[in-house]
């Protein structure tokens, strides 16, 4: 019962002050323009995805794809925020933010790191979270991801040299950790093409250090956002002590094949941040993940149910270097 009430509540309360948090965008300024221009230069520039069998894990996210492409097309992306696709594939908005917030919140360094951390930015433009305005259900998430992390494995962000993410959504967590969080290694996130350039305008919107991945060699504190499996491949070459890979839900929502693929690619890092469904597409992913575990026999692996999202689970990892 007090679960209904409070989703009414929480729904009320939205309507409410919408008006007064949503604002409307001023006229785009140069280098908004600028940034724009390059975005549709760059969806332009891709083959349009075509579906083959839409039940399949891989034609679900070439859909999303196909729909990415045609709202920053014919709409505005300064508020892709707001478009149908992201909210319904990557922008958290669940009452389950409120635990979140409140498990952040209660940790003794939230003023002196995490209450500036979840600093929402106007980038995307974001909706605020009706409770806590300042930020964003998407970014609490991804804090709270994080937070987690860190009581489990341990506060690795300043000796770390690579970061590997799959699936980066539009670039959050990559905002979070480099800017907010003060990482200062290299960045790579490997996604769809379209998702790529996104994550690219996304990242540019905020001066993050981008770096074209056709570089090749990053130097400490640059960030790419790479399409290409092959080039991947290239960049992570000696990738392996102090690297990390996050795959938060994005792995398990691919096919087994290609997933097997991807993760040899990070077979030698040292620590691993992984989140997924229990099943997704009719593939067994708690059993996918037992499997690929016993290949890692010197990572000390956590894996629990979370359990503010049933049906979900966290997976992490810490390489025992002896």
């Amino acid at each position: 019962m007090w679960k209904t009430l409070l989703s009414s509540g929480y729904a009320v309360c939205g309507k409410v002050l919408a008006p007064i948090l949503d604002k409307p965008l001023p006229a785009p300024s140069p280098f908004e323009v600028a940034l724009i221009k390059e975005l549709r230069a760059n969806i332009l520039s891709l083959a349009p995805p075509a579906v083959q069998s839409p039940n399949s894990a891989e034609d679900l996210w070439i859909t999303c794809s196909r729909r990415l492409r045609e709202l920053t097309l014919e709409a505005d992306p300064r508020q892709f925020l707001r478009w149908d696709v992201i909210k319904r594939t990557m922008f958290a908005d669940g009452l389950y933010i409120i635990k979140e917030l409140r498990h952040l919140r209660g940790r003794p360094d939230w003023q002196s790191r995490w209450e500036e951390a979840v600093a929402e930015d106007a980038a995307g433009y974001p909706k605020p979270l009706v409770f806590y305005p300042r930020s964003s259900g998407n970014l609490i998430h991804h804090a709270y991801h994080w937070s987690i992390f860190e009581e489990k494995i341990g506060k690795i962000l300043p000796k770390l040299k690579v970061i590997f993410e799959f699936g980066g959504g539009y670039g959050s967590m990559c905002r979070l950790l480099v800017r907010n969080l003060k990482y200062r290694g290299k960045y790579l996130i490997f996604d769809l093409p379209e998702y790529a350039a996104l994550q690219q305008y996304y990242l540019k919107s905020l001066n993050l250090p981008y770096w074209p991945p056709e570089t090749l060699n990053l130097v400490n504190g640059a960030i790419t956002c790479i399409a290409d499996f092959d080039q991947l491949r290239e960049m992570l070459q000696g990738a392996g002590a102090n690297a990390l890979f996050i795959g938060m839900w994005s792995v398990s929502e691919t096919p087994v094949a290609f997933r097997e693929r991807l993760l040899a690619l990070a077979s030698s890092f040292d620590y691993f941040l992984l989140a997924f469904a229990d099943n997704f597409s009719g593939v067994d992913n708690i059993a996918f993940f037992q499997e690929w575990r016993r290949l890692y026999e010197e990572v000390a692996w956590l894996d629990w149910e979370i359990g503010h999202l049933p049906g979900n689970r966290y997976l992490m990892g810490a390489r025992i270097r002896r």
